[in-house]
């Protein structure tokens, strides 16, 4: 439900957005070639590109983001440090947002970490909340919004 209300929240100010969730874990390497697969389909239609991950998915985005060049932002969403034996990727040199729960057991360890060895333009957004964000969701899709609109460089139209 956080991706969809992030995509919707998205899709309302105009920005499409894709959302790819995994039910199983096979090592990461058919998931960066999906996430790369898409990517590519996507920059032949779209004249601007961002990557979103969450827990799991950050690290997979972040090695897509890594291997893709025409990425104008990234944001990560819980990001771990490591699943089993693949290791956040974090040197993609597009802008990177990177949010997190204060009480999130599973990333405040390694967060500063994550955050200190992020190359290019970066920020981060810390919430009190756990590693679901429960009421603090739209927090969450309003932020991302923000930032894709100025990652992606978003013309708002005056009226």
């Amino acid at each position: 439900m956080r991706l969809v209300g992030i995509a919707n929240e998205l899709a309302n100010s105009g920005v499409s957005a894709l959302c790819l969730d995994y039910s199983a874990y096979t090592g990461g390497t058919e998931e960066i070639k999906d996430a790369l697969f898409t990517l590519e389909y996507m920059s032949e239609r779209m004249t601007s590109l961002g990557l979103l991950g969450y827990s799991y998915g950050a690290v997979i985005a972040s090695h897509a983001a890594a291997q893709f060049q025409n990425l104008k932002g990234l944001v990560l969403i819980s990001p771990l440090k490591k699943v089993n034996d693949l290791k956040i990727d974090t040197s993609s040199a597009c802008k990177k947002l990177i949010i997190y729960g204060l009480r999130d057991t599973l990333v405040t360890e390694d967060i500063d970490e994550i955050y200190d060895l992020s190359e290019g333009e970066k920020q981060r957004l810390s919430l009190d909340t756990d590693h679901f964000y429960l009421g603090y969701e739209r927090d969450v899709a309003r932020a991302v919004v923000e930032f894709f609109h100025e990652a992606l460089e978003w013309q708002t139209k005056q009226t």
